[in-house]
């Protein structure tokens, strides 16, 4: 398993690139993508791409891979929403999560050996840390 984290930061609402370091010629399975909700305000709608809103979204995530370091495909893109969250038992979330496989259509693995990246759209002011967990053939 490659994991790569990035600090607690302080993101001012905008855009940010963080790239996960590649595989050394081994095959990407899936990933797990952890963000600490240490300080999410109330967030704002989102317009999606098919011109849905999400309402009170703190931040937006994408995950992008690439096999030539110039083409960036978007593997999965998701929303978190902001404020407090609390869990079933009623204690505060501290943070959320997302899983996604890298399958293709014949369900193999699919070969990686390029980079991924993962692009975080602060739309208010937070603070987060960013874990990704890169599970790989073998883990």
């Amino acid at each position: 398993m490659k994991t790569r984290t990035v600090p607690s930061t302080n993101y001012a609402a905008g855009t940010y690139v963080q790239n996960i370091p590649p595989a050394a010629q081994r095959t990407f399975i899936g990933a797990t993508m952890r963000l600490t909700r240490e300080s999410w305000p109330a967030g704002v709608d989102y317009a999606l791409s098919d011109g849905s809103i999400v309402p009170n979204t703190a931040c937006a995530v994408r995950l992008e891979r690439t096999v030539n370091d110039v083409d960036w495909l978007k593997v999965g893109a998701w929303t978190f929403p902001g404020g407090i969250r609390l869990n079933r038992d009623g204690s505060e979330r501290l943070e959320d999560s997302l899983q996604i496989a890298f399958f293709d259509g014949q369900g193999q693995p699919i070969a990686d050996n390029g980079d991924l990246r993962v692009i975080l759209e602060a739309l208010v002011p937070l603070r987060t840390g960013i874990t990704a967990e890169m599970r790989e053939v073998g883990d």
